[in-house]
């Protein structure tokens, strides 16, 4: 959305999925009382370069990359693939359809082979679910005003 269009917010305050149903559970995280969501949550980075490789993937990439997004684990940067699963919940026939989203979702630097069947490394610069600073220390940078990336 551009910056410089004026928007009321006052007349945002009724959204509509926020009703009597609409329950955030949190844990207690000592004496502050800081509020830790107890539903589990994948990132997804806003950088425009990330937004960018997921608006070229085909939308059988988008597909497979909503489903990882959904099933990739707490501080894994790996994701195992059950082919016949997903298919199966897509109601995909075609093994080649499912190969063409794969291939699709490498292509763009989404995720990558291992060396394992059915396991792919997610690209943690574009999505993760846990901490990347924990899971890779020595890439932690401490963030200086002029370092500023643009963001979109």
């Amino acid at each position: 959305m551009s910056k410089s269009k004026k928007i009321d917010v006052t007349k945002l305050v009724n959204n509509p999925f926020v009703g009597v149903d609409f329950e955030i559970v949190v844990n207690r995280v000592g004496e502050e009382d800081v509020p830790l969501e107890r539903c589990s949550y994948s990132k997804v980075f806003r950088l425009v370069v990330n937004r960018e490789k997921v608006d070229r993937l085909s939308l059988n990439g988008k597909q497979l990359f909503l489903w990882i997004l959904y099933r990739v684990d707490y501080g894994n940067d790996w994701i195992l693939v059950e082919r016949d699963k997903y298919m199966k919940s897509h109601e995909i026939s075609s093994v080649n359809t499912y190969k063409s989203a794969v291939e699709n979702l490498v292509d763009n630097g989404i995720i990558a082979y291992s060396t394992i069947k059915n396991i792919f490394f997610i690209n943690p610069k574009i999505f993760f679910m846990g901490s990347r600073a924990k899971k890779y220390p020595e890439n932690v940078k401490i963030y200086e005003a002029n370092n500023e990336r643009k963001q979109s």
